[in-house]
This record gives structure tokens, sequence and C-alpha cells, in this order.
């Protein structure tokens, strides 16, 4: 299970912070810190965060659950575009790796 940052999670706010993620033996970092609302899933059983930027809608069971899943698309998201060969990417997928690559750093 991947360590969460200090407050990353919060029964209470029912909140993700998204700042630092883990990655191999770097960290992701977002250039600005935001707080992902977190809701009931339509079935009720789930929770939900969706984080426009990232056209990313997720659901688990627990918040925990919940960033662990966040944490570990966005390492699939940085490798595929921020990593990948910008010439054997379509106009879309070079246009999300620049909002990609604007949003965070790794550092």
């Amino acid at each position: 299970m991947l360590q969460l940052e200090d407050d990353a999670v919060s029964q209470d706010s029912r909140e993700i912070k998204v700042h630092k993620v883990p990655f191999e033996d770097k960290t992701l970092i977002r250039h600005e810190r935001i707080l992902l609302p977190v809701t009931k899933s339509e079935c009720g059983n789930d929770l939900t965060v969706e984080a426009g930027d990232l056209d990313m809608s997720l659901s688990e069971e627990s918040l925990e659950e919940l960033k662990d899943a966040f944490d570990s698309v966005l390492r699939v998201m940085w490798r595929r575009y921020a990593m990948g060969d910008p010439k054997k990417m379509t106009q879309g997928a070079l246009t999300f790796r620049e909002q990609l690559v604007t949003t965070y750093r790794l550092v």
C-alpha cells in the first residue's frame, strides 16, 4: 500500500488532497495542490472522485483505496504520455501530454 501524504485523505472532509505522488524513485509533484471532492457513487456502495484536468473518474470502496487508485492511474498516464514518444502520439494525446506536463513535474 502506498504511503499517503499527511492528510492526503480525511474521513471527515470527504476530499482527496492531490500534491505529491510517488513515482519509482522520484516524486510527481502537482504545481498547485488541489482538493478533489469525493462523492458516493450512483449505486451508493462506492466513493467516487473526478479529476477534470486529467479526464479521470474513479470509484473505490474507501478513501484510501481511492487515493491509491488515483496515484496508480496518474503514474500510468505519466509513463504513457509524459515519457512516451511524442512522434507516435495523436494530436489529442499531444494536447493531453501538454496538460499533464504543465500540471505536474517529476523531481
